[in-house]
């Protein structure tokens, strides 16, 4: 027996006291009359007095019965289990579907995809529902997308949206979806609240680090899981490319593209390059089972501008992840952004060393801000920005530069003379280089430093390697910062065999360069040696290369943002997607004005013009979803804060197991005929009773 509305129940437990109370406040007191003799109306009264006795404490009991069963009636009683079956009972549901659409679910086995497992699942789940009963659908990604805005009683119409439910190109958050269905179902007022997950079980769908749990107190809907697929999945995907090594802009370049392979075998896959729809070259790749490797290609580009390129395996059972999308822009020239101020020394040798002569004729070319100019600069044109000597940045600052940073950007750090150390370790660096810091003092060794060992393979330092020792051993430093080198954060060269010379750590897709040395002739004479300027050049270009296939990439559903600054106003702008054209309008954003386009639901190419702007950019799938291994049902509980998740198979159909955990009938009915008919009697005991005189004193 379970009550709906409890308090009602109490309420009635309440309101039975009120007629003991008034029976105990009302007895009658007996009054002395003068008679003649008592003898024969004593003996008639004490019989009376039993009767009346009797049928008061009937009337009583009656009464505080009634009232017992109203508070009961209005608590909305239900039977559960056998015993609702036994009388032909049935409570009404609320049942929420949660139908798994994400990219894994059209891995195929045999004919049928596991979202048509899952269909047909759902489907056996809207058998069970009832005239009265009501359902929900939440269809379930990276997010959580309910079909009805209210609940539907129109079950073909479920039936119509679960056929219709078409694969997504997003990932997956179970934890998410079931937070939505918890939602969308606390408001029903049936005594049967149920919610089905029907998903195919992929362990990245449940939450790992943050665990989920339920609200507090006891769960006020049952939820059932209702798994698809086999646990044998073997995938093969692409998950991600870059730029590797570019000598030069224009000619050969080389792209190299990462295979994964999630199965227990080893797998052999050959990879296809087509640029601007064109193929341009195949490679052989074999991986390891859960592992991943690189495989390289040679491209000719055939002239400057944006060239659209594709990454393709041979489809498998999952062709979703088997194509990557990447734009590459071939620039004229290499546009870096020198942040220093007018008096800084450093800002003299790093703008001569990038661009000589400032005649803005070699492949890079350099523009000048004042550190002070950064909040209203627009970074995204820039391939590189050197901060040279500033000597201290705002939040708000570091803030544009991690968000610069992370969509693909390279920076270069240069300390300088009086540089906050405090600001840097707890505003720049902790934002674009959280496993770095900086000791509060300037080291100043005995004699003169040398430049240790180098990490040689790194791009920055492959021209040199021809004499790369010798001509970085003939730098002389004088006085270096005390860097610490944390997680996350690679050391590229020393100051003789322990202290960090230079560092270098990933913000998203993009680079940042941290040096321990000012670039001018009071730290070291590195400006003055012939191996600054290439150093300088190939860090450009190595900050390029990491940036330059993830600047104009993005994964699926993340928004694509463009600052407008330098962009007329009053211009109408479009956006070209893989299957329509969207019109967009600017918005404001603090004191910038910004382009942002949030439909990146489809893998492929984008465009976006108007206003003399026009920007491609690639949108590709979250390659975490393409690693299909299944998480147990138990550990799926825990992950979910479901203890009393209940599991239904696949191959077992839902019936025995929902009906068997359903409540019965509500019994409001019943009970309001016994409160009738317990009134009647009362009623009728009542009036039969009519007190005489002698009754009533």
């Amino acid at each position: 027996m379970a009550f709906l509305q409890s308090i009602f129940f109490w309420v009635g437990l309440l309101a039975a006291a009120i007629p003991v109370v008034i029976h105990l406040l009302n007895r009658p007191r007996a009054r002395v009359v003068p008679f003649s003799t008592l003898e024969f109306i004593r003996r008639l009264q004490i019989k009376r007095s039993k009767r009346i006795r009797i049928r008061e404490l009937f009337l009583l009991l009656l009464r505080v019965l009634l009232l017992v069963l109203l508070g009961l009636a209005f608590a909305r009683p239900a039977l559960q289990g056998a015993l609702a079956g036994g009388i032909g009972g049935r409570a009404r549901t609320s049942a929420c579907i949660v139908l798994d659409v994400s990219y894994s679910m059209g891995f195929r086995e045999g004919e049928e995809t596991l979202l048509d497992r899952a269909k047909d699942r759902a489907r056996r789940v809207v058998d069970l529902l009832k005239e009265g009963d009501e359902a929900f659908l939440v269809l379930a990604s990276d997010g959580a997308e309910s079909r009805f805005e209210t609940p539907t009683h129109n079950f073909r119409l479920l039936e119509a949206e679960i056929d219709r439910a078409s694969l997504s190109s997003r990932g997956t958050d179970l934890a998410r979806a079931l937070e939505e269905a918890r939602r969308i179902i606390e408001g029903s007022r049936n005594p049967n609240r149920e919610i089905f997950l029907v998903t195919d079980m992929q362990e990245t769908a449940f939450p790992a680090e943050e665990i989920r749990r339920a609200p507090k107190g006891e769960e006020s809907a049952r939820v059932y899981l209702l798994p698809v697929g086999g646990e044998e999945r073997p995938n093969r995907a692409i998950e991600g490319a870059e730029l590797y090594e570019p000598r030069t802009l224009g000619g050969t370049v080389k792209i190299r593209a990462t295979v994964a392979n999630h199965s227990r075998e080893t797998s052999e896959a050959i990879a296809s390059l087509f640029l601007d729809g064109r193929p341009q070259g195949t490679a052989a790749v074999r991986v390891e089972p859960n592992r991943s490797e690189a495989v390289l290609f040679s491209v000719v580009l055939p002239g400057s501008g944006v060239h659209r390129g594709e990454i393709r395996l041979a489809p498998d059972r999952l062709a979703r992840d088997d194509t990557f999308y990447f734009v590459l822009d071939r620039p004229e020239h290499l546009r870096v952004l020198l942040l220093a101020r007018e008096e800084e020394p450093g800002r003299f040798f790093v703008r001569n060393a990038l661009d000589p002569g400032g005649a803005g004729e070699g492949m890079i070319r350099v523009e000048e801000a004042d550190p002070s100019a950064l909040h209203s600069l627009a970074l995204r044109p820039y391939h590189a920005v050197f901060l040279v000597g500033v000597p201290s940045v705002g939040e708000r600052e570091a803030a544009l530069l991690e968000e610069y940073a992370s969509g693909g950007g390279g920076i270069v750090v240069v300390p300088g003379d009086g540089i906050d150390f405090g600001n840097y370790n707890t505003v720049l660096l902790e934002r674009l280089l959280p496993g770095a810091s900086i000791d509060p003092s300037v080291v100043e060794p005995r004699g003169a430093a040398r430049i240790g060992p180098v990490q040689e393979d790194h791009p920055i330092f492959s021209i040199f390697r021809q004499g790369l020792g010798q001509a970085l051993r003939d730098v002389v430093l004088l006085r270096h910062l005390a860097l610490r080198a944390g997680e996350g954060v690679s050391t590229l060269a020393l100051v003789g065999s322990d202290a960090p010379l230079l560092v270098e750590g990933k913000k998203g897709t993009g680079r940042v360069f941290l040096w321990a040395i000012g670039h001018d002739l009071a730290w070291s004479d590195l400006p003055a040696q012939a191996v600054y300027l290439p150093l300088l050049h190939e860090t450009v270009r190595a900050l390029y290369s990491g940036g330059a296939l993830h600047q104009a990439s993005l994964v699926v559903g993340r928004p694509f943002r463009k600052d407008l600054s330098g962009v007329a106003l009053g211009n109408e702008f479009v956006c070209t997607t893989p299957s329509e054209e969207v019109a967009l309008q600017p918005r404001g954003e603090g004191d910038r004005l910004v382009l942002r386009f949030d439909r990146t639901d489809a893998p492929g190419f984008y465009r976006i013009e108007g206003g003399g702007l026009s920007e491609s950019f690639a949108v590709n799938l979250d390659a975490t979803e393409s690693n299909l291994a299944v998480l147990g049902p138990s550990e799926a509980a825990e992950r979910l804060g479901v203890p009393s998740l209940r599991v239904i198979p696949e191959g077992r159909v839902p019936e025995k197991t929902v009906l068997e955990a359903r409540y019965g009938r509500e019994l409001w009915w019943e009970i309001v005929g016994l409160v009738l008919l317990l009134a009647a009697v009362e009623m009728a005991v009542a009036r039969s009773h009519r007190p005489s005189s002698l009754d009533r004193g």
